[in-house]
């Protein structure tokens, strides 16, 4: 998606000064390419759009359209899934706590639950003797070691015997079977080898506890590279992997260890590796100043916008984020601040630094267009001091642009809350602009 000054503009009279852009047809894009790397190596792939990454309505309806199940891990991801339209057989339950009655609802609408404890084992199992005349399959989610310096928390161990109870306690329950395996590790490795390490655990232990035939499924969860810039990709310390060397590695090991071409299902939850360059956030500079020698550009959006995950709030400290500056065309050279220039978003928080070093003018009214904002930022962002930004959407068969989230209202703010009277608060408000497709977007 292609954007000059005129067009944001335009649209920040619309909707104002800061809202985040979301381009479809890259989701679909990325969709497409990530299942068809894996595909090209192991046919009986599918992916499971994960909901925590990003649960936009028009992302997850186009995930499904192309086929995706819906990977929550909550029972309100799980209502949201139904909501759009997803059948309980193409929702993949995961997470670590699932209480009684959103397992029976799941489990009753054959959702695939991805048991998490030998807690949440025993409940499905009180759920199945409550129904005798219905079979319910289910996954367990194992943890192993994983090469990693600190062990995961989630799952059941694979080392300390846990597993190997949780497969013989669904023994002794008639209407219950374990149909496969899910695996999932989150941090900072995504590499090759990596995912080599868990994909063969997760195959050796399908040898011991799936004797007789091969389980119905393995999930190797997420924790993909999507498409990352140039910007960042020279700041790794690796070499991040693409979509075709994921398919080749995961997919080849499956094809490798099932030749006959009958073996599991192969579910992979990519998340950030498919969503994160969809979504760009625009905020226009309020004001340039100087304090203690250091310029400052102070705009609207704020660390809790960019990136509110406190992890990607560090590595910010450490690099540069995908920044895109669109000057204003109407301002003064003499009214900008010359760099390098130091991006202050609008909160009272002195760790509210959006970018460290713009190494050239900045001035108000130009407009800042931060990159790769499709993972987590909507789910994660906070009414903290402002309203979460409006969401906008593209449509390229109309070629116009649309509300995909309106801004919030103090209203939307206040409604959880009971017998509690406000004045109305009614902002200013600028005039609208026309607003027409630029000659890019074809």
């Amino acid at each position: 998606m292609q954007v000059d000054w005129t067009h944001i503009d335009g649209l920040a009279h619309e909707y104002g000064p800061s809202f985040y852009l979301v381009d479809l047809e890259q989701f679909k894009q990325n969709v497409q390419r990530f299942l068809a790397a894996f595909r090209r190596h192991y046919p009986h792939t599918n992916i499971g759009h994960s909901y925590k990454t990003n649960y936009l309505p028009p992302i997850c309806t186009t995930a499904h359209e192309l086929g995706a199940y819906a990977e929550v891990v909550s029972g309100m991801e799980y209502q949201l899934a139904r909501g759009f339209g997803v059948p309980g057989s193409r929702i993949i339950f995961n997470g670590p706590i699932k209480l009684y009655d959103e397992l029976e609802t799941a489990l009753l609408a054959r959702a695939l639950v991805n048991c998490d404890s030998l807690t949440e084992l025993e409940r499905i199992a009180l759920i199945a003797n409550s129904y005798p005349d219905r079979q319910f399959n289910i996954g367990l989610r194992c943890t192993f070691d994983a090469g990693r310096e600190e062990p995961s928390r989630f799952g059941i161990d694979a080392r300390n015997g846990d597993l190997e109870y949780a497969f013989g306690r669904m023994g002794e329950v008639r209407n219950c079977r374990i149909v496969g395996l899910h695996s999932h590790f989150s941090g900072p490795d995504r590499s090759l080898p990596a995912f080599e390490k868990r994909l063969d655990a997760m195959l050796e232990l399908s040898q011991r506890f799936f004797v007789e035939r091969p389980p119905e499924f393995i999930d190797v969860g997420g924790g993909f590279c999507g498409r990352i810039p140039p910007e960042i990709r020279g700041q790794l310390s690796y070499d991040p992997p693409s979509y075709e060397d994921y398919g080749e590695t995961i997919g080849g090991l499956m094809a490798e260890a099932f030749p006959d071409g009958e073996g599991p299902e192969l579910i992979v939850e990519p998340g950030i590796g498919i969503v994160a360059d969809t979504m760009m956030l625009v905020s226009r500079v309020d004001h340039v100043k100087s304090v203690a020698q250091r310029n400052l550009a102070v705009c609207h959006a704020s660390v809790y916008t960019v990136k509110p995950l406190p992890g990607a709030l560090r590595l910010m400290e450490k690099m540069f984020l995908p920044l895109k500056v669109l000057p204003n065309p109407d301002l003064p050279e003499d009214d900008r601040a010359a760099g390098p220039v130091e991006v202050v978003g609008y909160t009272c928080m002195e760790i509210d630094r959006v970018f460290t070093a713009y190494s050239d003018s900045l001035g108000p009214g130009d407009y800042l267009v931060f990159k790769n904002m499709g993972a987590y930022t909507i789910e994660m962002t906070p009414p903290f001091i402002r309203m979460p930004p409006p969401v906008v959407g593209w449509d390229a068969e109309r070629r116009q642009f649309y509300a995909i989230r309106r801004e919030s209202s103090i209203e939307d703010l206040l409604r959880p809350y009971s017998r509690l009277k406000h004045p109305p608060i009614n902002g200013p408000k600028l005039a609208p602009k026309p607003i027409t497709a630029p000659d890019s977007y074809e």
